[in-house]
């Protein structure tokens, strides 16, 4: 009985990536992400004047970004560019 309470599912420790490889991927997913992010913010600020309203929007287009890459797109079975870059390695 496989799935018995009480009992895991274990990996071997080189399954897991260590602390500096995560956070090199991460370093990466962080560096796409802005760089997503900076046109976007530079062409609101373009297209609109530079106001509140757009400090607002420039963050939720942010907020939405981070969320497609970070979420749905490390959740599935492509990976963020920092995972398949690692995974390179």
């Amino acid at each position: 009985m496989p799935n018995a309470p009480g009992e895991g599912v274990y990996f071997n420790r080189q399954d897991y990536a260590g602390f500096w490889r995560r956070l090199w991927i991460d370093a990466i997913d962080l560096f796409v992400v802005a760089c997503l992010w900076l046109p976007i913010g530079i062409v609101l600020v373009v297209a609109l004047d530079y106001n509140r309203l757009t400090l607002r929007l420039i963050f939720a287009a942010g907020l939405v970004l981070a969320f497609l890459y970070f979420v749905l797109l490390k959740g599935s079975r492509i990976g963020t560019l920092g995972y398949l870059l690692a995974a390179s390695a």
